[in-house]
């Protein structure tokens, strides 16, 4: 069901965008798509979907001055086949009728998160095979983070009707394979022109789960690695935070993200504790995170509790503010030694504190991506040593520049 629709009137777009996660939702997935469409600089049209997330109208402002055509629908935003499937029925719908007044599009971007939005491309590159398809994977869809095959059955007809279209063309069917998520990476691996990496890791793991050998090389051709983008500088100054727990005669140090069993900074808290009091006196630890109230009773609980300032996610624009105003940032990389062989995850934050001029704190597992992301100062997951001497050296370094 179509819940929202814009149009700029006689406006025509050269490029459609496939987006189930998009503004004017703040959710990491729909910020890196529109910054990377706002890269692209071009004006485009959109379909994508209702979701459970705060509305950003500052971030949305800025990017719908791209947009020609809005179609927002409303479909449950679970990962199931029929969900998918409405996603590209009820999309395919509202194409036509904009393709009917302003002829077909000669470019289509499709990003995950969501693997709906890959579909839904998918039908149009099918109905219109000159279209340049671009396709993105923020990180891979059939393995999780926890090196697991994410497995959700697709219905048969369905399967048999896409499988149809895959030998027309020419490509190998996987036979017996009715797993969604598994077509979600085929079918771009197959039709895409251009498919969009954010590591080479990631790739890697892509395409060795993938075994179908004989396209393994026809998708190397046609893939490149582009890290998440950095934001413009002027976009750090759009909306200037009325933040005012910075004590400026301490140091302060800032983590922005989630908090589960794969990605903390347990290990700064424990590194932080263990300091002289001193250098602990003259700290301030800020938090952003999703579920502050839940997390301030974890805090509570520390003997560091009146070092350590709670809070909720701010929208982009205040966000990139934030991180201008603190002496350091703080960015970890998931764990996941046990789970892969290298590190397939690198944390899109980091292209986001990259812009802001402010000192980068990268907490890294060994071998992986943003080990060689240069920042000035690096600690490894797996040797609490190194974080322990790594804030220890930030903080005197903050305090004799102060």
């Amino acid at each position: 069901m179509v819940v929202a629709k814009r149009d700029t009137g006689n406006k025509k777009s050269k490029k459609l965008v496939c987006a189930f996660n998009f503004l004017p939702y703040n959710d990491t997935s729909s910020n890196v798509a529109a910054k990377r469409l706002y890269e692209y600089g071009e004006e485009f049209d959109v379909i994508h979907n209702k979701m459970p997330y705060p509305i950003d109208e500052d971030f949305n402002n800025i990017i719908k001055e791209l947009i020609n055509n809005d179609v927002l629908l409303d479909i449950p935003p679970w990962w199931r086949w029929e969900n998918a499937r409405t996603f590209v029925k009820e999309g395919m719908e509202e194409i036509d009728k904009i393709c009917e007044k302003n002829g077909e599009y000669e470019r289509v971007y499709s990003r995950s998160m969501q693997p709906m939005s890959h579909f839904l491309a998918f039908a149009y590159k099918i109905r219109n095979p000159k279209v340049e398809w671009t396709c993105e994977f923020s990180d891979p869809l059939m393995i999780n983070s926890r090196g697991q095959t994410t497995y959700i059955q697709i219905d048969k007809e369905d399967m048999d009707k896409i499988n149809s279209i895959i030998k027309e063309y020419g490509y190998p069917v996987v036979e017996d394979q009715d797993n969604f998520i598994f077509y979600s990476e085929y079918l771009p691996f197959l039709f895409a022109d251009e498919i969009l990496f954010t590591n080479q890791s990631g790739m890697d793991l892509m395409l060795n789960t993938l075994k179908v050998e004989e396209i393994k090389e026809d998708i190397r051709k046609k893939s490149v690695i582009a890290p998440h983008p950095i934001p413009p500088k002027e976009w750090y100054y759009l909306k200037e935070s009325d933040y005012d727990k910075i004590d400026e005669d301490k140091v302060n140090i800032a983590y922005f993200g989630k908090f589960f069993d794969l990605r903390h900074i347990y290990n700064v808290f424990s590194s932080f504790y263990a300091l002289d009091k001193e250098l602990q006196d003259q700290t301030l630890i800020h938090l952003f995170v999703q579920t502050p109230e839940e997390f301030q009773k974890i805090v509570d609980c520390m003997p560091i509790k009146d070092k350590v300032i709670v809070n909720p996610f701010a929208p982009l624009f205040e966000f990139l503010n934030l991180t201008t105003k603190f002496d350091c940032l703080i960015v970890n990389d998931l764990r996941s030694k046990g789970n892969f062989e290298r590190n397939p995850f690198v944390p899109s934050k980091i292209s986001d504190y990259l812009g802001s001029g402010t000192d980068i704190w990268r907490i890294c597992e060994y071998g992986s991506q943003m080990v060689n992301i240069k920042t000035r100062y690096l600690s490894y997951l797996d040797n609490i040593f190194t974080v322990q001497d790594t804030l220890e050296e930030i903080i005197k370094d903050k305090i004799k520049e102060k």
